[in-house]
């Protein structure tokens, strides 16, 4: 058992490092993506979020960390990171049966200041086409909060067969990932797995999402009520009321004196008008249905400046690579130190370059920008044809040429500069006329060209250039899981290249007007 879960512990520690770094549930407990690779061999581990809000819309965020002794080190290593980057986090010693560990807490005044101090790409940050991250729409007698985030599963790493697939998720099922929100009042709507006290304590069970591939939703909608606005109203509509009463008694006893009876009438018919309309006005805004709009977000965004990252309290997750701060997309691309492509006698010269690789190759397409010029190594180009559009590799040190297919994740995998997290980019190349080597087992082959796929790690340097990390590939031309090495240093070359060409074609693109 224990030879098993060495050979998979690469595919879990990836799996469970990914969803860690999706939700990233506070930059303070980043404690969550510790290196989980001799779990398994210990015994279990157990984490759990919890998130407790007040009646006053405070939060108070706690996570318990408890695993088996071999992972001891782990769990006193990463508290102490935590400890280091946030003074006020709380530290308590906990055990669980044979499993030690810590509970970790911090306090913020408000859901809004909780909001603000979350890191850009953590769960609670909003994101375009997948988190809404935190809205808040004010009202008189309560404010209306929505929590709506979107935990992706990485099924790029799913065993291939199922007897793996068995062992994975044995292993997967000792660990326990729950997400839990108590509510000082019952939820409006949630889809919590579970729910309890009244509809006020709800849990989200995320282990699915590292064990079975399953893509996870947590939403809830709740109000916090202002007690006193509530009090202050009732207490004017009864100053109203008796107001109106008073009068009334006034217009009785008043007898022939018409003067006073006409005043108190004036009285009791504006007290009476003010009364209804604080009646209708409250009843609006009690039942009236809420409808969010994007004015209502008030969740970090997820391009927002890095400067704006680094004035909360909270401890910051640990960085894969120190990245500039950046103020638009298009600030960033015109801010990379590198050289300006060299410029060829003849207006063009370069598309006519990369347009004789494409006739000599038979590859039917029309150049729409290039990189060539900017690197002695080669070049990476933007072509079209009938069927799409496709990008062209030219690698001038092995003397190779490659097409990799266009997909707007990958054109603009660039776009990643200055967030928090980098994600891995993964594209199809096909290598024309390649040689059967060692790389021949991965991907497929059709007559001489080599297609594969290619998993890329990167990061971004000081100037924010792109700078090619650990390079993954695996057979068929979309596996199941990156986990084969390139061994041919050519392959090598080629793949980096598309890396660190990409910030010279995107400039290439905007200077011609390539949309």
């Amino acid at each position: 058992m224990i030879k098993g879960s060495i050979k998979y512990q690469k595919l879990i520690k990836l799996r469970l490092g990914a969803i860690i770094l999706k939700t990233n549930l506070q930059k303070l407990f980043v404690l969550l993506s510790l290196t989980l690779s001799c779990i398994f061999c210990a015994g279990c581990f157990q984490g759990t979020t919890e998130m407790t809000i007040g009646e006053d819309a405070s939060v108070k965020m706690k996570i318990k960390l408890v695993g088996a002794e071999l992972i001891r080190s782990e769990i006193e290593s990463f508290k102490d990171t935590a400890v280091k980057k946030n003074s006020d986090v709380q530290v308590t010693p906990v055990a669980e049966g044979n499993m030690t560990g810590y509970e970790m807490s911090a306090s913020y005044k408000s859901i809004e200041e909780f909001a603000k101090s979350q890191n850009a790409g953590s769960m609670f940050s909003n994101l375009k086409g997948t988190n809404r991250g935190i809205k808040k729409h004010d009202g008189w007698f309560f404010d209306t909060y929505s929590f709506d985030f979107s935990l992706q599963s990485d099924n790029k790493n799913k065993p291939a067969d199922k007897e793996e697939q068995m062992m994975v998720q044995a292993l997967m099922a000792q660990v326990k990932f729950d997400y839990v929100m108590n509510l000082p009042y019952a939820a409006e709507n949630s889809n919590a797995d579970q729910t309890t006290n009244e509809n006020k304590r709800l849990l989200w069970n995320l282990a699915p999402v590292l064990t079975s591939n399953t893509d996870k939703d947590v939403q809830a909608t709740f109000k916090i009520w202002h007690k006193e606005r509530a009090a202050l109203t009732a207490a004017l509509g009864l100053l109203m009321l008796i107001g109106v009463i008073f009068s009334a008694a006034k217009i009785m006893t008043a007898g022939d004196n018409q003067e006073a009876k006409n005043k108190f009438i004036a009285a009791a018919t504006v007290l009476v008008s003010l009364l209804l309309l604080s009646c209708a006005l409250s009843a609006y805004s009690l039942f009236s249905s809420v409808t969010f709009t994007d004015k209502d977000i008030i969740s970090v965004s997820s391009d927002a400046d890095n400067n704006n990252n680094n004035n909360n309290n909270s401890a910051t997750a640990p960085a894969q690579t120190t990245k500039p701060a950046v103020d638009t997309d298009k600030q960033a691309k015109k801010k990379i130190e590198t050289p300006a492509p060299k410029q060829n006698t003849a207006e063009n010269s370069s598309f006519s370059e990369i347009q004789k690789v494409l006739n000599s190759n038979g590859i039917n397409g029309k150049v729409l920008a290039t990189s060539f010029g900017h690197s002695d190594s080669g070049s990476l180009s933007l072509i079209s044809n009938s069927k799409g559009k496709s990008l062209l590799l030219i690698d001038k040190i092995n003397n190779q040429v490659a097409l990799v297919e266009y997909k707007p994740e990958v054109y603009n995998f660039i776009d990643n500069r200055g967030k928090s997290y980098i994600p891995p980019v993964i594209f199809d190349m096909t290598i024309l006329n390649d040689k059967r080597d060692n790389d021949q087992s991965l991907g497929i082959w059709n007559g001489n060209d080599h297609s594969f796929g290619v998993y890329a790690v990167y990061e971004f340097d000081n100037n924010g250039n792109v700078k090619p990390g650990m390079l993954t590939s695996g057979a068929g031309l979309h596996p199941s899981h990156y986990q084969a090495y390139l061994n041919e240093r050519k392959n090598v070359d080629i793949s980096n290249l598309f890396l660190t060409e990409m910030f010279a074609l995107h400039r290439d693109a905007d200077n011609r007007g390539v949309n």
